[in-house]
């Protein structure tokens, strides 16, 4: 079996850098998508519990300045 040229060799090199580059960006974008997907939600979570206590927040003040007059 013939050694393979160090051209040869640098352009396998090439294709498997490549080939681990794209796999890894893959990777790191779906994980950076699922994180804001993540984060998405838990800032909908807590402006909906924000909204919720405000609402509960105007409810009591208007029975507190019900029962005050």
């Amino acid at each position: 079996m013939a050694a393979l040229s160090s051209r040869a060799v640098r352009e396998q090199l090439c294709v498997i850098m490549a080939a681990l580059t794209k796999a890894a960006v893959a990777d790191i974008c779906e994980l950076v998508d699922g994180g804001y997907a993540a984060l998405r939600l838990e800032i909908s979570r807590g402006r909906q519990e924000n909204d919720d206590l405000r609402k509960k927040l105007h409810l009591f003040q208007s029975i507190r300045i019900r029962l005050e007059s």
